[in-house]
């Protein structure tokens, strides 16, 4: 008894070229593709053609991966940072103080890097805008996504986290140091933007 698809004169999706399947692929959201790639070998073999998920970052996120050598494959980068935590790119008002400041998340050097926006000191209202790093999101040496926390005046390089279900509104996310006592003078740090 002959397989499906390998009889002579019969066209199989399965027998087709990687980069074939890869291209029908494409057409799917990043985060059915990572699924997909569990279905059988040929899948899984066309899902890890790294072109495809240059695509899907480009398209899903409107983000490049610009470090060159590459640490990370662009699968990577998808499945493990931006499907998690993509939502976050773009500009935030943080939700502290009488003028607050703002969050800006961006896709630099293959992680996700948050700059806090503050409003300068009174009376210098017309100096430009304070600016200081507050967390990133990047692989880690197992190759998790691994939260940290950039404000300068930490003692110690530590972990932070980001929660977006606890928030009582949809557009918001906390953003909360796990080691307070690794701050110098602020007794770690709570953000909701």
């Amino acid at each position: 008894m002959e397989e499906v698809g390998k009889r002579s004169g019969e066209l199989c999706f399965l027998n087709l070229p990687n980069e074939t399947i890869a291209y029908i692929l494409s057409f799917l959201p990043g985060k059915e593709l990572a699924n997909i790639s569990l279905v059988c070998k040929t899948f899984y073999q066309a899902c890890k053609i790294e072109s495809l998920w240059e695509r899907k970052c480009i398209e899903e996120f409107g983000v490049r991966n610009d470090v060159t050598p590459l640490i990370h494959s662009q699968y990577q980068i998808y499945t493990k940072v931006l499907s998690k935590y993509g939502y976050l790119l773009g500009l935030w008002q943080q939700k502290i103080g009488t003028y607050g400041g703002l969050i800006k998340i961006s896709f630099v050097g293959g992680r996700l890097v948050a700059t806090e926006y503050r409003p300068p000191a009174y009376p210098n209202i017309n100096a430009p805008l304070l600016t200081k790093p507050f967390f990133t999101v990047e692989l880690d040496d197992e190759v998790q996504a691994s939260v940290r926390c950039a404000i300068k005046g930490a003692k110690t390089p530590h972990l932070c986290s980001i929660l977006h279900d606890t928030c009582e509104e949809p557009e918001s996310f906390l953003a909360k140091c796990t080691k307070v006592e690794a701050h110098a003078n602020e007794g770690g740090r709570v953000m909701v933007c």
